[in-house]
């Protein structure tokens, strides 16, 4: 759609592919449609798309240039290797939150985490809360938060919602 055309319940937005202008879990369908080769860091912005789009959200990726070829033959290879994760792998790197004393843990059973990705999501909500640090179990699909301070059950599954899964 290009800037001058009007279509009742769109509207344009400018922004970087890298940089996306939308909340987390925002979209069901995202797509990119002749343009991903040139942007400057596809990792990047496959990232910030799967950032967007909401639990079992579809991206539809059509570009005809061999560059294209070869980074969605890579993402498949390591998909199936294990090497990513099935919710758009990248960096699952979070580092350790360190608390200065922990007074109490509680445990969470979360729906829907299939892999390292799906647990670096969960974590960085999850770390981001003051006083709280999580370590994930990925096999029992247990989250064990530790507390320096009283946090409420509400908050914890406030944020691991907000990351799009659900504690039963």
């Amino acid at each position: 759609m290009s800037k001058g055309e009007k279509m009742d319940g769109a509207e344009f937005v400018v922004g970087k592919s890298d940089e996306l202008p939308f909340e987390d879990n925002t979209f069901d369908v995202v797509t990119c449609s002749q343009s991903f080769q040139p942007y400057p860091d596809t990792d990047k912005a496959m990232q910030e798309v799967l950032r967007v789009l909401k639990p079992g959200g579809i991206y539809i990726l059509s570009d005809t240039g061999v560059g294209f070829l070869i980074i969605g033959v890579g993402y498949t290879i390591n998909h199936f290797k294990g090497k990513s994760g099935c919710c758009g792998g990248g960096n699952t790197y979070i580092s350790k939150k360190k608390l200065k004393k922990v007074i109490a843990t509680k445990t969470f059973i979360v729906e829907g985490m299939t892999c390292e990705n799906c647990v670096a999501r969960v974590l960085r909500y999850i770390n981001d809360i003051d006083g709280v640090a999580g370590k994930v179990n990925l096999r029992k699909r247990e989250l064990r938060i530790s507390m320096e301070r009283e946090v409420s059950d509400e908050e914890i599954i406030a944020a691991v919602t907000k990351a799009g899964y659900q504690v039963i």
